[in-house]
């Protein structure tokens, strides 16, 4: 499995992305990375999680979720 993002303006179906919740805000934040499927996706939020010491959470989501959603933590 692969971790390398394709095009960021890939607008077809399967396409995801990772959303993260850093310490302090309120909404989840990402940037222009998207992966052919979840599976890719989840890969690079875990190694992102373990090298980012601000990462409190992350989620792997489908492009076409609204972005700067705001966190809900389960308590």
């Amino acid at each position: 499995m692969s971790t390398k993002p394709f095009n960021a303006l890939y607008d077809g179906s399967g396409a995801f992305r990772v959303d993260c919740a850093v310490r302090g805000e309120s909404r989840y934040a990402s940037n222009a990375l998207t992966f052919a499927d979840a599976e890719d996706a989840e890969a690079y939020a875990r190694d992102l999680y373990s090298r980012w010491t601000m990462l409190q959470a992350w989620r792997v989501v489908p492009v076409t979720t609204p972005e700067k959603e705001a966190i809900v933590y389960d308590d």
